[in-house]
C-alpha cells in the first residue's frame, strides 16, 4: 500500500501561491495598490502611480500599469510571499511585460523584475532589477529572473520597477521553487 505525505519544505519544488497574480481582483489593497501588492519608490514627492487597467491585459481582463509622473529614480510594485519552503532553494519569478515610451535614466535602462530573499527580517540574497531592465517600447514579453535563495531564507520579495519616463504594465506573475538538477 502506497502511503501519500505532504512534502517537508526541504523536499518541495513547485508553483508558490501569488496573490492576485493576474491582477483580477479589484479589492484595494495596501494603500490602494492591487490586492495582495504594495508599491514603494526611490523617495521624494510621488513621482509614481500604480493602478489596475481594464483596459490592457497579457489575459484575463486587466493588468497592473505603473506610471512615471515625476522626477525620482525608481517605483516599484512588490509583494511579499513568506515560508520556509525557499531556503536552499533555485527560485523563479515570471510575469508578462509591456511597456510604452521607457527610456530609463542614469539609475537604470528602464523597467526590470528583481527577487529579494530575506531570513528574520533582513536580506540575505536576490538579485537586481537594473540587471534585467529594458526600454522602449514593447508588446507582451515574459521576463523572468532566478536566484538562489539562501539557507535561512523565510519571505521573498518579488517586484516589478520601473526608472524614470513611460509606463509599464504587468500580467499573469508566477514564482516557482525549481527542482534541484539531477546529480
Amino acid at each position: 500500500m502506497a502511503s501519500s505525505s505532504t512534502p517537508t519544505a526541504a523536499e518541495f519544488y513547485g508553483p508558490v501561491t501569488v496573490v492576485n497574480p493576474g491582477f483580477e481582483s479589484n479589492l484595494p489593497g495596501i494603500d490602494n495598490n492591487p490586492e495582495g501588492w504594495y508599491s514603494y519608490q526611490h523617495a521624494g514627492p510621488a513621482s509614481y502611480a500604480f493602478s489596475l487597467d481594464g483596459g490592457v491585459s497579457h489575459s484575463g481582463k486587466q493588468s497592473a500599469r505603473i506610471d512615471n509622473t515625476g522626477p525620482e529614480v525608481y517605483g516599484t510594485l512588490a509583494q511579499i510571499v513568506r515560508g520556509p519552503q525557499f531556503a536552499g532553494k533555485t527560485i523563479r519569478f515570471t510575469a508578462w511585460i509591456k511597456t510604452r515610451d521607457v527610456t530609463g535614466n542614469g539609475w537604470s535602462k528602464g523597467t526590470g523584475l528583481a527577487l529579494t530573499a530575506y531570513a528574520s527580517g533582513s536580506t540575505v540574497g536576490g538579485t537586481n532589477f537594473r540587471r534585467t531592465a529594458v526600454g522602449g517600447t514593447t508588446d507582451w514579453t515574459r521576463r523572468e529572473v532566478t536566484a538562489v535563495a539562501p539557507a535561512g531564507t523565510d519571505r521573498i520579495d518579488v517586484e516589478i520597477s520601473l526608472t524614470g519616463p513611460g509606463t509599464v504594465w504587468v500580467d499573469d506573475v508566477t514564482l516557482e521553487v525549481l527542482p534541484a538538477a539531477p546529480h
